[in-house]
């Protein structure tokens, strides 16, 4: 027969364990909301969109970017994350609006965009040209800006 004492042991073993499994549970599902929380990635739906290729031009910035992409281009998926960081801080501090090139009205007026990832640098109502298009180019016009303006 089991003495009360090894028996008092054991509870005493169980309720330490349950307690540190207990609060080591909480800790990690506290983790999992305030990451949650605090960490929302950004997707295309985040930023500004144009309709048409009409609004190209038509935004009130004086000054702004317009990104062509589309959900299925293989190019523009690799360099997502890089445009929606830009997207979302920049060191210009410039509007970058997106045209999702599958639902777009209107028809393409701009010699130079002949597909996608394409970005447009809107001064004033009027298209800077050359337009560039290509995942390397999009992302040396991000860079440029980003440089020029430290």
């Amino acid at each position: 027969m089991a003495s009360y004492k090894s028996v008092r042991k054991k509870d005493n073993f169980l309720l330490k364990l349950g307690i540190t499994f207990g609060g080591i549970l909480a800790v990690l599902v506290l983790s999992l909301v305030l990451y949650d929380t605090f960490s929302q990635e950004l997707d295309y739906d985040s930023f500004d969109h144009v309709d048409s290729f009409q609004e190209f031009t038509q935004q009130p910035e004086n000054e702004y970017l317009v990104y062509y992409y589309s959900e299925r281009c293989e190019a523009c998926k690799l360099i997502k994350n890089d445009v929606m960081t830009f997207a979302d801080s920049n060191a210009a501090n410039m509007k970058m609006y997106f045209a999702d090139a599958d639902n777009l009205s209107g028809t393409n007026n701009y010699p130079g965009l002949t597909g996608t990832p394409g970005i447009l640098h809107v001064v004033n109502g009027v298209v800077q040209y050359p337009i560039q298009t290509g995942a390397q180019s999009v992302q040396t016009v991000m860079a440029e800006i980003n440089l020029d303006n430290k």
